[in-house]
């Protein structure tokens, strides 16, 4: 988001950002609808799954206004450009910190957004990136893997779970940013900063 404040700023441009609490694909078609009906000059987004955003980003281009889809694309429709990520690279860079942060030796819990189908293809490169650069040390063992439901307090009660198992686990890896706010809440509020490591997606503060 500061990039795009940036360059606005240096090009004279005013932006509006809007955007659901949670993962929301309704929500942000609404958002799209709006953006539209208010005829603005041009709208960026994410493209989650589910029905109806090739139509929206296409209506978007009958009525004049160009489309930029960023981290999810939809090449199907009329959208302007794409501009994404290596999600292989980034989930690969989130074990290599992992290993980083654990002297290589940990055991680790995984926990995955439930709401998948949204960006599918970009959730399974993360993952195999970040799989199969740990499997390059035989002490990094994934002990179990959960899948959150909306909300960051799903990731919270994950997280208590893999504390109060009392299975080892002593480093955990959240693929969301929802998740990663969660999960590293529960952490300090139990007390376990130091004991598990996190390394999570996303850049809240």
């Amino acid at each position: 988001m500061q990039g795009i404040q940036d360059s606005a700023e240096d090009n004279n441009v005013v932006v509006e950002y809007n955007a659901p609490r949670f993962n929301n694909p309704k929500e942000e078609l609404q958002f799209m609808d709006i953006a539209i009906i208010s005829k603005v000059d041009g709208i960026i987004t994410h493209v989650p799954g589910g029905i109806g955003f090739t139509d929206i980003i296409d209506k978007a281009y009958d009525n004049g206004i160009p489309v930029i889809t960023i981290e999810n694309d939809d090449s199907e429709s009329k959208r302007y450009a794409f501009a994404g990520t290596n999600s292989f690279e980034l989930g690969s860079e989130a074990a290599r910190l992992l290993i980083e942060a654990t002297d290589a030796n940990a055991k680790v819990a995984v926990i995955l957004n439930g709401d998948l189908e949204q960006d599918a293809i970009e959730h399974n490169l993360k993952m195999n990136g970040f799989i199969s650069t740990l499997k390059e040390y035989p002490n990094m063992n994934i002990v179990k893997t959960y899948t959150s439901k909306m909300g960051i307090l799903s990731a919270e009660e994950i997280t208590q779970t893999i504390i109060d198992s009392n299975n080892g686990v002593n480093a955990i890896f959240t693929a969301s940013s929802a998740d990663t706010l969660g999960s590293a809440q529960l952490i300090v509020d139990r007390s376990r900063v130091g004991k598990i490591i996190l390394v999570g997606y996303g850049n809240s503060e």
